[in-house]
C-alpha cells in the first residue's frame, strides 16, 4: 500500500563460550607409578594444553578460573595455610630416640621365587625376587641415641569417618600430617596462566594412590567456604549461566585406605572395598552438589578400576580411557571442548 515491496531485515545472535562462568579443579594423580613409561611428562603436556584451551574462553570475555590438586597418599595444602582455623597441625619439634642396636647373625632368606614387579598397584612388566625371611635370634649391642627433626611439610590427612566424605565448614578440623612428605602444593582457583603452568611443570611422582583425598580437595576448591575460599558461590555461578567442573585423572587402582587420619596400605580385600566405597560416595556427593565430573583413566588395565572411574563421571560421555600419551592429550582436549561448548545466549 505504501509502494514498498521489499525491505532488509537483520538478525543478531551472540555466541558465548562455555556460558558466562567456569571454575575447574584439575585433580591429578602424582603417585610413584606416574614416573613409569613417560606418564608424568605426558600428563604435564596434556594439562598445559588444557589450561591454554580454557584460557581462550576467558579471552572471549567469560569468567574462567582453574585450580590444580596433585594427589597421592596425601594432598599438600601448603605451609602458608599452617595457621588456618580449619587445620589442626602441631609445631615442628625434635624427636629424641634411644634403642639398643641389634644384629642377627643367623638371618637367612629362603624359598625365593620370581614374581611380577608392581609399583603403586601398577605392573611394571619386570620381575623381582620374593623371599621368605628368618631373622633368628637377635644379639643386642650398644645403645643408639640421638634426635631427629619432625616437621610439617603441608600434607593433610583425613578427618574421621564420615567427615572424610563431606566439605562442611569444619568445626572438625583437617589433620596436618607431621614428619612426612607429599606431592606438590595445590594451586587454588586462578586465571594466572604462568602460575598454573609452573605448578604443572613442578609436579613430581611420589607416594601411593588414595583417590578419595584428591576428590575431597577438588570439591573443597570448588566451594566458596573454608578451607579454600576463592570459588564463587554456587548461586553466583548459576546466575552467570556458568559451570563448576572437576577433572579427575588417575593411572591406577586405590592402594590405600584411611585408618583414622592416616592412609595406609593393606592387602586386605575388605580394606580395599572400604576405600573404593569412599571414592564412590564422594563422587555421588560432588555430583549432588551440582558439580560436573570428568574422569580420565590413563594406562589403566584393571577392568574394575576403569568401571569405577566411569561411574564417577557425570555421564559416560564424560569418562575417557587413555592408553598412551597421544590419547591422554586427546582426552584433555575433548574435556576442554566439552567445557567450551558453543551456545546461543541471545
Amino acid at each position: 500500500l505504501a509502494g514498498i515491496d521489499q525491505t532488509a531485515l537483520g538478525a543478531f545472535a551472540e555466541v558465548k563460550l562455555g556460558g558466562d562462568g567456569l571454575e575447574v579443579a584439575m585433580v591429578l594423580d602424582n603417585t610413584t607409578s606416574m614416573s613409569m613409561d613417560g606418564r608424568l611428562p605426558a600428563l604435564k603436556s596434556a594439562s598445559e594444553s588444557f589450561v591454554d584451551s580454557l584460557m581462550d574462553i576467558e579471552k572471549a570475555g567469560a569468567y574462567v578460573r582453574i585450580g590444580i590438586v596433585p594427589f597421592a597418599q596425601y594432598v599438600n595444602v601448603g605451609l602458608s595455610r599452617r595457621n588456618g582455623t580449619w587445620l589442626d597441625v602441631a609445631d615442628d619439634y625434635d624427636q629424641a630416640y634411644s634403642y639398643p642396636s641389634m644384629t642377627y647373625p643367623d638371618y637367612r632368606r629362603y624359598d625365593c621365587v620370581s614374581v611380577p614387579e608392581v609399583v603403586d598397584g601398577v605392573p611394571t612388566g619386570a620381575m623381582r625376587e620374593s623371599c621368605k625371611e628368618d631373622y633368628g635370634v637377635g644379639v643386642e649391642g650398644p645403645l643408639v641415641t640421638g634426635s631427629y627433626p619432625v616437621k610439617w611439610s603441608g600434607c593433610v590427612g583425613s578427618r574421621i569417618d564420615p567427615k572424610d566424605e563431606e566439605i562442611d565448614t569444619p568445626s572438625n578440623r583437617y589433620p596436618g600430617m607431621m614428619g612426612t612428605t607429599c606431592v606438590s602444593e595445590l594451586v587454588d582457583l586462578t586465571d594466572d596462566v604462568a602460575k598454573l603452568k609452573s605448578s604443572i611443570d613442578g609436579m613430581i611422582a611420589n607416594g601411593e594412590t588414595y583417590i578419595p583425598q584428591g576428590l575431597l580437595w577438588g570439591w573443597n576448591m570448588l566451594d566458596h567456604q573454608q578451607p579454600l575460599t576463592t570459588a564463587k558461590t554456587k548461586a553466583a555461578i548459576e546466575h552467570m549461566g556458568g559451570t563448576k567442573a572437576l577433572v579427575l585423572m588417575s593411572d591406577g587402582t586405590i592402594t590405600l585406605r584411611a585408618w583414622g587420619k592416616d592412609h595406609w596400605s593393606s592387602a586386605n580385600e575388605t580394606d580395599r572395598a572400604i576405600a573404593d566405597g569412599k571414592m564412590e560416595t564422594l563422587c555421588k556427593n560432588i555430583k549432588k552438589d551440582g558439580i560436573v565430573i570428568y574422569t580420565v583413566s590413563f594406562m589403566i588395565t584393571d577392568a574394575a578400576t576403569k568401571s569405577r572411574m566411569q561411574a564417577c563421571a557425570s555421564d559416560p560421555s564424560k569418562s575417557f580411557d587413555a592408553g598412551n600419551a597421544a590419547s591422554l592429550a586427546q582426552a584433555f582436549d575433548g574435556i576442554a571442548s566439552s567445557l567450551a561448548a558453543l551456545r546461543l545466549s541471545k
